[in-house]
């Protein structure tokens, strides 16, 4: 017998197919006698009704860096994910500021909806190369098994440089940011470094190519003096310094104003 992996009940297999390799294996001959099997067998729980595999197969060799499927790759499941999304937004997201996980996110296929819609979101992919296609469009993944124990990177990178020591000394703090939004301020180092800075009450300012932070009160709030936008650009680098040339200096005279009123 074995127990729930949901109630911990005692449940037993109703149906019992032996020793299977994984799918997706793809193996040469010659690898055959090296493949790796488990013991396939799935039982139903009469206490919470779950039906469940009754021994689990090792997860490293069911996700790693050669996973074998793509969720992208079906049209189908791209416009099942992108309905199923616009249920989930009409019906249980609210709040000002909503935030979406999803366990086992392949390639973004689903999260990429809630990202266009602006919504915070989280996929947790331990497969590396079907996460990085969800990294490489600018979806927000952790390529990492549910349970894991995660640190937050930026804030790891802040503390091992001494950060905050070193922005005690200075009288601004400048950042930067490709699209400057509410995530900014979710594990991002920008949205650390500006944390950093409203803690120790320095002013700062974002460079960024667009913002979607457009409230002046929430940049106050967040002690951010004002936010310079280089817009899109084929050169990103000379459209930010002209962007930084063009408004930093009326932004400073602000900030000078500011402190002899205070």
């Amino acid at each position: 017998m074995k127990n729930c992996l949901i109630c911990n009940a005692s449940i037993a297999p109703f149906i019992d197919f032996g020793n299977m390799p994984l799918g997706n294996g793809f193996l040469l001959p010659e690898w055959y006698d090296q493949e790796y099997r488990f013991h396939l067998q799935m039982g139903f729980c009469p206490e919470c009704t779950m039906a469940q595999l009754l021994d689990q197969p090792d997860r490293e060799r069911m996700f790693h860096e050669n996973y074998a499927f793509f969720s992208g790759t079906s049209r189908y499941m791209a416009l099942h994910f992108k309905a199923f999304s616009e249920h989930v937004v009409a019906d249980y997201v609210s709040g000002d500021d909503p935030f979406v996980v999803e366990m086992g996110s392949n390639d973004g296929i689903m999260l990429h909806n809630f990202a266009t819609a602006g919504i915070r979101h989280l996929g947790i992919e331990p497969s590396r190369n079907v996460a990085q296609v969800a990294i490489d469009k600018g979806i927000n993944t952790v390529t990492e098994f549910f349970g894991a124990e995660l640190a937050d990177g930026a804030a790891f990178v802040l503390e091992k440089t001494g950060f905050e020591n070193k922005l005690a000394r200075a009288d601004l703090l400048i950042t930067g940011e490709g699209c400057f939004d509410r995530q900014t301020f979710y594990g991002k180092a920008p949205g650390a470094a500006l944390a950093a800075a409203a803690r120790l009450g320095k002013p700062a300012l974002v460079v960024c190519g667009v913002s979607l932070i457009k409230d002046p009160r929430e940049l106050r709030r967040r002690g951010i003096l004002g936010v310079i936008e280089a817009g899109l650009a084929r050169s990103p680098g000379a459209a930010v310094e002209a962007a930084v040339r063009r408004e930093l200096p009326a932004l400073l005279e602000d900030w000078r104003i500011r402190g002899l009123e205070d």
